[in-house]
C-alpha cells in the first residue's frame, strides 16, 4: 500500500516548514509563501497556513 498525502494547516508555516525539513531530511519546494511540499517516493506532505 502506497500512502499518498497528508496536509498539514497552520497560522505559523514557517517554524512547520522548517521542524519537517529537518525530520525527514527531504527538501521543501515552497509554492507560494502559504503553501509547500516534502515528497519522497513513498509520501508527500503538504503544508499550508491560514495567516493571511
Amino acid at each position: 500500500m502506497k500512502f499518498t498525502s497528508i496536509r498539514i494547516i497552520t497560522a505559523n508555516i514557517n517554524p512547520l516548514i522548517a521542524f519537517y525539513e529537518r525530520v525527514t531530511g527531504l527538501p521543501v519546494t515552497q509554492h507560494t509563501e502559504d503553501f509547500a511540499e516534502l515528497r519522497s517516493s513513498s509520501f508527500i506532505i503538504a503544508i499550508g497556513s491560514t495567516a493571511p
